[in-house]
């Protein structure tokens, strides 16, 4: 994850451009890895983080709503253990 965290630093140091010149922000990416894990205070960080970049990104609104569904952002069983 601190790759990914990594990359998502030097991501939204690029400037935006049309087409962007990233498939999709990398923050999605970590929210889904998090929610997927059980980390869902990271999912929802990752998926908050994706919409200050892209406001009506459907992927992240989702996967913010998901990570809302299991536990207002709690980590569950062993899945959330680090």
């Amino acid at each position: 994850m601190k790759e990914l965290a990594n990359v998502s630093t030097a991501q939204r140091k690029i400037r935006y451009t049309e087409p962007p010149q990233y498939p999709r922000p990398v923050d999605e990416a970590i929210g889904e890895i998090a929610l997927k894990a059980g980390h869902f205070s990271d999912a929802q960080t990752a998926f908050r983080a994706a919409l200050a970049q892209l406001p009506a990104s459907s992927r992240s609104v989702q996967g913010l709503a998901e990570a809302g569904k299991h536990g207002n952002g709690k980590t569950s069983g062993a899945a959330g253990q680090r």
